[in-house]
Order: C-alpha cells, then sequence, then structure tokens
C-alpha cells in the first residue's frame, strides 16, 4: 500500500467513524439498542484509529490531520497518542453510562452525555475547518450536532433524578 492508499483509507475509515457515530448517539437518544451501536462505533473508531497510526508511520507524519498538519506541527507522537486515550476514556465512560441505563448513579448519568459531548466535539473539530474547502463539511457538523442535541434532549431530565 502507498502513503496515498493508506490516506485514502484514513479519510474512509474517519467518515464512517462520524456517521456510527451519529448512529450510536439515535439509538441513545431513541433508547434502541444504545450499548450495541455504541460498541459498534468504539469498534469503528478502533479500526480508523489503526489506520490513522499506519498513515503516520508510511507518510513520516506528514499531512496526518485535515488541512495539512503533520503529526509534528501538531505536537509529535504523545500529542497523538493522548487524543487517542482521552476518546477512550470518554468513549468508555459514555458506554458505562449507557449499560447502566436507569441504575446509573447520578455522577455517571452526568459523566455519560458530557463524555459523549466531548466526542461530538473532537468530531467537529476535525469537519468544521474543511468547510472553507467544501460546503459537504457542514453535513456530518449538522447530522452530529442534531443527534447530540436529540441525545442531550433525552439525557438531561435524566440527570436530575435520583436512581
Amino acid at each position: 500500500m502507498t502513503p496515498d492508499d493508506v490516506h485514502a483509507l484514513t479519510v474512509m475509515t474517519g467518515r464512517l467513524s462520524a456517521a456510527v457515530f451519529v448512529l450510536a448517539l439515535l439509538g441513545a437518544a431513541l433508547r434502541w439498542r444504545p450499548v450495541p451501536l455504541w460498541l459498534t462505533f468504539l469498534g469503528v473508531h478502533t479500526v480508523h484509529f489503526a489506520v490513522v497510526l499506519l498513515f503516520a508511520v508510511a507518510n513520516q507524519g506528514r499531512n496526518l490531520f485535515p488541512g495539512g498538519t503533520s503529526l509534528d506541527e501538531a505536537g509529535g507522537w504523545g500529542v497523538l497518542l493522548g487524543s487517542g486515550t482521552l476518546f477512550y476514556a470518554l468513549a468508555l465512560t459514555s458506554l458505562a453510562c449507557l449499560r447502566a441505563g436507569q441504575r446509573a448513579k447520578r455522577w455517571l448519568r452526568i459523566a455519560g452525555p458530557l463524555a459523549a459531548t466531548l466526542i461530538a466535539l473532537m468530531f467537529a473539530a476535525t469537519y468544521l475547518p474543511l468547510v472553507p474547502v467544501s460546503p459537504f463539511f457542514m453535513l456530518p457538523v449538522a447530522a452530529i450536532g442534531a443527534a447530540l442535541g436529540l441525545y442531550l434532549m433525552r439525557s438531561i431530565p435524566a440527570m436530575r433524578t435520583k436512581p
């Protein structure tokens, strides 16, 4: 595989991850298979993260991030691995909240939606800078925003109640 092939795979898996994230948020909001959808999102994003790491090695860190930012310009391997660690901490917090459902303690009913919101902001931070390049990139931003809004509307009342 050439670096261009790996880059194309990186873009494709990133977009797939964003789409599955939207489905996972909708599943949580509509209370339809939220845990399996969230686990699917985690699996798809893990594949994306592995492809990102492969691309970073294959292309020596050049043009790793949208807009052409290199790994060195973004802060190096520590920042990349730190953002991956943060992502998984947030994703697993959301998963724990979804798995606990109505039995979740109040702190988890707050932490789960907050973690999902931060993941949504990570996706938005990826796509928003690309909007001047192509208005197409507003679609994932709008879809993530709408799904997150619906999820939060359903989650906020649960934050206030006792289990």
